[in-house]
């Protein structure tokens, strides 16, 4: 039996429901948060998994990404609580690119890295746009960004 790493328990263990589609024809799946392209099921050594009967349009979202201008990230950096005035614990990650610069939830970096370890994360130039996750060159995923107010980001 494989073991899961921690991001991965940790979404399965804090999503309420995940959702399965389908990208270019490849399965695909979602927490509400991120998008995995590639694997329908992460977790199928896993009996415990709530899977939502919904059906979202994956791919209108994946063609948005793939048409759009985007920078690669060129920075990553993890980011304390400490250093941003929001009344929780969530860990983040500054992802920083020439003229773009977003933060995400550390466990879907994480989880991202730990599965595709030369993945490169790249960013729209306008803000609160969905970060695309590439292997190569094939999009393996999508993360939405933590709202940090610009006065909040690290420099």
């Amino acid at each position: 039996m494989t073991k899961l790493n921690y991001s991965e328990a940790q979404i399965r263990d804090e999503a309420l429901k995940l959702l399965r589609g389908s990208v270019d024809g490849k399965p695909a799946w979602t927490d509400g948060c991120m998008m995995e392209i590639g694997t329908d099921n992460p977790f199928t050594r896993l009996k415990s998994i709530l899977w939502s009967g919904k059906k979202p349009d994956f791919q209108s979202v994946a063609d948005g990404i793939k048409g759009r201008k985007e920078t690669p990230v060129i920075s990553e950096k993890p980011i304390s609580p400490r250093d941003y005035p929001l009344p929780h614990s969530r860990l983040l990650v500054e992802l920083k690119a020439e003229k773009a610069w977003e933060a995400i939830d550390q466990k879907y970096y994480n989880f991202f890295k730990s599965r595709y370890p030369n993945c490169q994360f790249r960013i729209a130039p306008e803000d609160y746009r969905p970060i695309s996750v590439y292997e190569n060159s094939t999009l393996v995923g999508i993360v939405m960004p933590f709202h940090l107010l610009k006065e909040w980001r690290l420099e």
